[in-house]
């Protein structure tokens, strides 16, 4: 799979989206395969295309997108756990924690996306002055990584930018 340029996405209370790839063709091929057939076999090649994109990137931490520990029982890992692996582990760090169990994402319309998550993450830490780079597989409409924003945001992150393997934009 060649790598094209990043895709760069404004969205909402995010200062930035960066992705490696578009979600049509192979991209998202990827995506599906990692996430729905447990391919984690694709995973490093994945995690080091997300780490490509950060590397011009400014940051003090990197924060993958949490599941609820149900979901990861029935998947058995949690796919952007995994695409933090090209990050240094003191760079990684668990800011969020999802609290409430929501529907897959998959197949709500746009307005359900965007309500489904509402209360689904909380910090428990101080962000005061910090730039966080969010990691994820993909994003569509952005509500999950908006939703995470705004929870690091109002721990006291000044920068909050989403870096994912796929975009639908």
């Amino acid at each position: 799979m060649a790598a094209p340029g990043p895709i760069v996405i404004e969205l909402g209370e995010l200062d930035a989206v960066h992705a490696a790839y578009s979600y049509e063709g192979r991209g998202g091929q990827a995506v599906r395969r990692l996430k729905f057939n447990r391919s984690t076999s694709l995973a490093p090649f994945m995690a080091s295309e997300i780490a490509r994109i950060a590397g011009g990137l400014t940051y003090d931490f990197v924060c993958p997108v949490p599941i609820h520990l149900l979901r990861w029982c029935a998947r058995g890992f949690n796919q952007a756990e995994l695409l933090c692996a090209g990050f240094p582990a003191g760079e990684r760090k668990d800011l969020l924690r999802r609290v409430r169990l929501t529907r897959p994402q998959v197949g709500l319309s746009a307005q359900d996306r965007r309500t489904n998550l509402l209360g689904a993450f909380q910090s428990q830490v101080s962000l005061n002055g910090k730039h966080v780079l969010v990691i994820d597989d993909v994003v569509t409409t952005g509500g999950t990584a908006r939703e995470c924003a705004k929870v690091l945001k109002s721990a006291g992150a000044v920068r909050v930018e989403l870096v994912v393997f796929a975009s639908q934009n």
